[in-house]
Formats: structure tokens, C-alpha cells, sequence
């Protein structure tokens, strides 16, 4: 990760410790977590040891907050174009397939995810989660984030050719999937 990006992650992680991000905000630029050791010296510090930005409990909230604002966002747009179109059966499943995995996602994983994050924030907590473990957990949540992106990418997709497939030539099967669209 260059100075510019650590530059830029600590700007955004002193920015997301009073105020909450706006909902347009997307956390995928955002350098992944890295581990940290709890106990960082001035000394280490100055000395460019370790990294001023400690990703905590407090910090994977502010992500974990943003990337619940984005799902709630692609679910509410695709309840509308539910609701706005009459659209095939098969189209209308792959939209309720994508709210309901969005929604099984932030109910349960991210709900556990998020009393990690809080038993992090307690200092007296035995055995304390340590922000290796929130990353751990973290990188972990992500590859279920993107199962769930991955669907609706593939709804922006077929919304952007007319709620029609693309149809896929038989070889070019496994070239054919959805391009992934940041939202």
C-alpha cells in the first residue's frame, strides 16, 4: 500500500470517527484491512513501524455500516423495478434470489459480525477479540459481500439490456459472467 493510499485511508478513518458515511460512500476503494498490533507506541509510530490508522472495532463498524447502506440501496432499487416492470418469471426470481441473500446477509452474518466488533470496543473484555481477529472475520464476510454483489451486478446487467439475457455462446460459457459494476 503506498503512503498516498495509508495517507488517504487514515483522512477517511479520522473523518468516520464522528460522523457517519453518506450512503452514496463506497467502501471497496478502501485498502484492505491489515493486521495491527493493539499496543502501538508513539515511538513505532514516528519511527514508520506501524500504521497511525488502527482498524478496531470501531473502524469495521464504519465498513460494515456502509456496505449494509449499499445492500439496503440495491434492494430497495430492485423492489422498485419489481414493482415499476413486468418482468419475466425467471427475472423476477433471480431479484427475489438477490434481496433475499442480501437480507439473510445482513441479518445474520452481519449481525454476528457486528456484536464482534462491539466485544472488540470493550477494553476489559476476556479473551478480547483482537483487530487481527476482526480482520480474520472481516476478509471472511468479504467473499460473502461479493456472492451477493455478484447478483445483483448481474441484475444491473440485465436491466441495462432491457431485462433480456445476454445470450452466451456454448464455449464462452465461463467468459460470459456478469462483469462485476460497482454500485
Amino acid at each position: 500500500c503506498s503512503e498516498e493510499g495509508r495517507r488517504l485511508a487514515c483522512q477517511l478513518q479520522a473523518c468516520a470517527q464522528d460522523v457517519d458515511f453518506a450512503p452514496e460512500f463506497d467502501p471497496s476503494f478502501l485498502p484492505p484491512p491489515e493486521p495491527w498490533i493493539d499496543s502501538v507506541s508513539v515511538a513505532e509510530v514516528e519511527a514508520g513501524q506501524r500504521s497511525i490508522c488502527q482498524r478496531d472495532g470501531r473502524w469495521f463498524m464504519k465498513l460494515l455500516q456502509a456496505e449494509k447502506q449499499r445492500m439496503d440501496a440495491w434492494c430497495q432499487q430492485m423492489e422498485r423495478e419489481e414493482q415499476d416492470n413486468e418482468l419475466p418469471e425467471e427475472i423476477l426470481g433471480k431479484i427475489r434470489s438477490a434481496i433475499g441473500s442480501a437480507q439473510l446477509l445482513m441479518s445474520q452474518k452481519f449481525q454476528q459480525f457486528s456484536g464482534l466488533c462491539e466485544e472488540n470496543m470493550i477494553p476489559n473484555s476476556c479473551p478480547r477479540l483482537t483487530s487481527q481477529d476482526l480482520a480474520g472475520f472481516w476478509d471472511m464476510l468479504q467473499l460473502s459481500i461479493e456472492n451477493v454483489s455478484m447478483k445483483f451486478d448481474e441484475l444491473h446487467q440485465l436491466k441495462a439490456n432491457n431485462w433480456k439475457q445476454v445470450p452466451c455462446e456454448p464455449g464462452l460459457a465461463l467468459v460470459c459472467r456478469p462483469a462485476y459494476f460497482p454500485h
